[in-house]
């Protein structure tokens, strides 16, 4: 159930517009100069991120830790994303992407995907890296989420994104 979820997920960043979420209301910790964001915290944002016409094509998004990297595995309708209409055929399929999280600039971290497996077996980048960059209009693999100005660092740890400000 959790490899289902974390598929949607990464799916639904992939076919979301830019992924830009705001979290202004985040303060950190004063005692711990950290903000914690639990993985279903994040799971809820990513969802709402997801275009209504979109969203019937994800399911079973599930959010963990692999390493210090995040994992996100989702069930997913392959045929519905942009440029992979070919895979139609194959209805829906259990999708994997892994990476680090870290800042990227001041006020945006992002999620860098190293790599992305389908079903267990392993895509090469030249054909998921397109689709994450026309989704976020970026030229790297990096899906971005705006945060507080006070982020200095991120880091994933077993339930959570912890995020510090020192």
């Amino acid at each position: 159930m959790k490899r289902q979820v974390r598929y949607g997920l990464l799916l639904a960043m992939l076919a979301a517009t830019p992924l830009t979420a705001q979290v202004k209301s985040m303060k950190p910790d004063s005692a711990t100069l950290s903000y914690a964001m639990s993985f279903d915290t994040v799971e809820t944002y990513l969802r709402a991120l997801i275009p209504p016409e979109h969203r019937a094509n994800y399911r079973n998004i599930q959010l963990s830790a692999e390493g210090f990297k995040l994992r996100v595995d989702a069930d997913v309708k392959l045929g519905a994303l942009p440029g992979f209409e070919m895979f139609a055929a194959m209805g829906w399929a259990h999708v994997t992407g892994v990476g680090p999280v870290r800042l990227v600039q001041p006020g945006l971290i992002g999620w860098d995907m190293e790599n992305v497996k389908v079903n267990g077996q392993n895509i090469a980048e030249m054909l998921w890296g397109p689709l994450i960059r026309r989704a976020t209009r970026r030229s790297d693999t990096i899906l971005p989420f705006k945060v507080g100005p006070w982020v200095k660092r991120v880091t994933v740890e077993p339930t959570l994104l912890r995020l510090h400000q020192t």
